[in-house]
């Protein structure tokens, strides 16, 4: 994983030079404006438990950053004035560092070089334009010889279109509730059930840095959360996202 002094000098090789209080007036109004976008795009609180937990828990900046970049967004061309892109997402690592998320600037530093590509970006737009949705068979076909925590971490980032760490655990964690059988079955729970079940994977529980999963009814070593974002980042590079 690459060290944050790493980060910060490719950072700033990208910036070039912008005097520091501007760098940080900058930083404050792109922090503000994803975060206004979370709120529009999440919209009213929905109904059922799945939905409610990734409602309550925001995403990346960097994803709300490329989300309102997919759609045009013309207050984020406001903010940025003639920087690129990239250079805004240069300023969410150093704004994410600044706040103590390392996993939201590793996300910001990740999606900085996915714009740098022509490729790899309209790819991850295009995504983020049609929305949640399934793999198309032939995908899930290329994805039979993984493990099978690692095919259901990315089939749920997949289905539910989030690809961050905090949205991906919460919504896992609430499905080791309703397998358990603490919460109820409710419909939009259901596909992703279906998908545990057919890799036999049973979720027992997120705690500390780790997750705790079975496989046909046998517990096997917890995961490090780390690994877990490893399997999201390797996920969308195998997707082409």
């Amino acid at each position: 994983m690459t060290k944050f002094s790493i980060m910060v000098d490719e950072v700033h090789r990208v910036l070039g030079w912008i005097p520091g209080p501007r760098s940080e007036g900058l930083q404050e109004r792109l922090v503000r404006l994803c975060r206004e976008h979370w709120q529009e795009m999440r919209g009213p609180m929905p109904d059922t438990r799945l939905a409610k937990v990734l409602w309550g828990t925001p995403p990346h900046l960097a994803y709300l950053f490329a989300h309102l970049y997919a759609t045009g967004d013309p207050r984020l061309a406001d903010v940025l004035g003639h920087l690129t892109p990239q250079q805004g997402l240069a300023l969410l690592v150093l704004a994410e560092i600044a706040q103590g998320d390392a996993e939201g600037a590793r996300s910001a530093y990740a999606e900085m070089h996915v714009f740098e590509s022509p490729a790899a970006r309209e790819a991850w737009l295009e995504t983020l334009r049609a929305g949640p949705g399934g793999h198309a068979p032939e995908a899930r076909l290329r994805h039979a010889h993984r493990p099978v925590l690692w095919r259901a971490v990315v089939e749920f980032a997949t289905q539910t279109g989030r690809w961050d760490l905090d949205g991906v655990l919460a919504g896992l964690g609430l499905l080791g509730e309703v397998q358990a059988g603490a919460l109820p079955v409710e419909p939009d729970a259901q596909p992703l059930l279906a998908l545990l079940d057919e890799l036999g994977v049973t979720i027992l529980g997120v705690e500390a840095e780790h997750l705790r999963f079975a496989v046909r009814g046998e517990e096997h070593e917890p995961v490090h959360f780390k690994k877990i974002t490893e399997m999201l980042s390797e996920g969308r590079e195998v997707e082409g996202i």
